[in-house]
């Protein structure tokens, strides 16, 4: 279930490529992996998966900017 949200929102962020990351909603998918118990090399490893044209090194690059706009709790 997580990995199809995942491809659904890597899916939305192709279609809109040249908008800004934070209105994509693969922000809030990572804080939501997060907080899930995923650790950041976990979703890294599923952005990658769920859309090939994301390096690894990207997709970790792209969880770790997301992580402080991520709720505390």
């Amino acid at each position: 279930m997580r990995t199809l949200i995942l491809a659904i929102a890597m899916t939305a962020a192709a279609l809109g490529t040249g908008v800004a990351h934070a209105d994509d909603g693969i922000d809030q998918t990572i804080c939501n992996q997060l907080a899930l118990g995923q650790s950041p090399g976990q979703v890294a490893g599923e952005l990658h998966d769920g859309n090939a044209t994301i390096t690894r090194q990207r997709a970790t690059q792209r969880v770790w900017q997301a992580m402080p706009g991520c709720p505390d709790d």
